[in-house]
């Protein structure tokens, strides 16, 4: 089935790609809480829905071709999303809109060239390849398949060919590491997770080819069920954020710990005195620590234990299997007196 190209087909691919990253919001910033900063599908969100307003703008403009559609939205984009993904996505529609240029209707070459110049676009911009694991793993694969398969069939099976490409690549990046991006920072612990971006990538030539059919593009749409890749998440301060449960755990409140098991305030040191290594208790330490060393307190240089109350711990502190230094004076005046 041969599908017109024109204003009306790129208005149901925006209002197709809209619903879908709202509905699949939360599983990319799912996906990006575990190699990325958790604000993948957040973002994609924002500038998706507020572009709507700059859609109907443009579709109610006289004389308004695929192209400059393409192109306003793009510009939005990358005014609008933060991160990385503003400018990346805003590159990949204003590219396909210079390309497609101000025909009223899209031949579907011109289709094949844009999504080859968008993807050019990318890689250049982000100075990645395929296998690095970014949403260069979706769209170039899709770019491919869409002119393998327009050269024995209509644009349907095209952009059939490309959607499934893209998320096939997209699957790929789970055994990939990180070569680009946040996720590289990670290294080998990149490794098992989805790539967010290609995913979204990959949403959105699904988008571009549920356009072709009106019926579908307007069915509501249903977000992807069961668990993400990677490792098992938790909401962070009432569901401001998604975080892995490590990052969870680094920033929970401590539980309260009782005395017996953690007397610290009872073993706070004092800095040695003649006669021995007291401690918050003034109790005499079995024996004198190693050596005096100089530390600072108040801005002055003083001489005090070596093991600074032994780490707080009055099982460390001083022990009597250290070897017994004789008792030395320790003068408490500050360096700078004793020097004059």
């Amino acid at each position: 089935m041969t599908v017109p190209l024109d204003l009306a087909f790129f208005l149901r691919f925006l209002d197709r790609a809209t619903r879908v990253i709202v509905a699949e919001a939360a599983r990319l910033t799912d996906l990006d809480a575990a190699i990325g900063d958790a604000d993948h599908g957040a973002n994609l969100k924002r500038g998706f829905t507020t572009a709507e307003a700059v859609t109907a703008e443009a579709a109610a403009a006289p004389g308004t071709t695929p192209g400059a559609l393409l192109t306003a939205v793009g510009a939005h984009l990358t005014n609008t999303v933060g991160g990385a993904s503003g400018p990346l996505y805003g590159t990949v529609l204003r590219r396909m809109g210079k390309i497609l240029g101000d025909d009223p209707v899209v031949p579907p070459e011109t289709l094949g060239r844009a999504l080859a110049a968008a993807v050019a676009s990318v890689r250049r911009l982000g100075d990645s390849a395929p296998g690095d694991k970014t949403m260069v793993d979706a769209l170039q694969p899709a770019a491919d398949a869409y002119a393998a398969a327009l050269e024995g069939g209509d644009v349907t099976e095209a952009l059939a060919a490309a959607a499934h490409a893209a998320r096939e690549g997209a699957a790929a990046t789970v055994p990939m590491r990180a070569r680009r991006g946040r996720a590289s920072y990670l290294g080998e612990r990149s490794i098992g997770h989805q790539d967010p971006g290609a995913t979204s990538s990959a949403l959105l030539v699904t988008a571009l080819y549920e356009a072709t059919d009106p019926e579908a593009c307007a069915a509501p749409v249903a977000a992807a069920t069961g668990p993400a890749t990677g490792p098992r998440r938790s909401r962070w301060r009432a569901g401001s954020a998604w975080c892995s449960s490590r990052t969870a755990a680094r920033w929970r409140r401590p539980r309260p710990r009782s005395p017996a098991r953690s007397p610290v305030r009872e073993t706070r040191h004092r800095p040695c005195l003649p006669g021995g290594c007291r401690t918050a208790a003034s109790a005499p330490a079995p024996n004198w620590c190693a050596g005096p060393s100089r530390r600072r307190i108040r801005g002055k240089a003083w001489w005090c234990c070596a093991t600074w109350g032994a780490r707080y711990s009055p099982s460390r502190r001083c022990s009597p299997r250290a070897p017994l230094v004789p008792p030395m004076s320790v003068s408490l005046t500050p360096r700078s007196s004793r020097e004059r």
